[in-house]
């Protein structure tokens, strides 16, 4: 026993930090050890192949944990946790994530704003002739986004030059403070 609870210390059971996989993984190392075992028990996946962890709780699956909050970051990350989400949290890209899976309602005006965000950056990178692809690679996001922020329609007196630093809602309001200020123009 002296073993498994060094390892599970080791890879981080106390941090929060272990995985269903890591934790297989563990105890079949620890069986084939102590000779129990000699074959593997789970199947190989595919790393190709986006996984989803889905979590129940109050007795419905949902792609985000219970504990799920969105983190303070920059419109560049949320622009990368939008597409690609977070490894090392577990957490799928929030596109494929819709209202009904975030585990409370006080997250949906955070959503809300991340999504629209989204929008008004793909289509300012469209206009400007470089359109989201259906498949994003890391490069491709930082060039599209990048395009997109350049071609954000904002009010003259805003900074561009420090945009991609600024919050997700910081960044919706400007460019709904802009919307209105063109509307009433016309």
């Amino acid at each position: 026993m002296q073993g498994i609870s060094s390892l599970i210390e080791q890879k981080g059971v106390a941090a929060g930090n272990i995985t269903k996989d890591i934790l297989e993984t563990t105890i079949q190392r620890v069986l084939e050890r102590a000779g129990m075992t000699t074959q593997r028990i789970s199947a190989p996946q595919d790393n190709n192949q986006p996984r989803d962890t889905n979590h129940l709780h109050f007795m419905t699956f949902y792609l985000l944990p219970k504990y799920f909050a969105f983190p303070r970051m920059t419109s560049s990350g949320a622009w990368i946790l939008w597409w690609f989400g977070d490894k090392y949290h577990g957490f799928p890209p929030l596109k494929r994530i819709h209202t009904h899976d975030l585990p409370s309602q006080a997250l949906h005006k955070s959503f809300s704003d991340m999504s629209v965000f989204v929008r008004h950056i793909a289509k300012a990178a469209a206009s400007a002739g470089s359109p989201v692809p259906k498949d994003m690679t890391d490069k491709r996001a930082a060039e599209v986004f990048r395009t997109g922020m350049e071609n954000l329609q904002l009010t003259p007196s805003t900074c561009k030059c420090r945009l991609a630093e600024l919050s997700v809602a910081t960044i919706v309001r400007l460019v709904r403070e802009t919307q209105a200020i063109s509307q009433t123009t016309l």
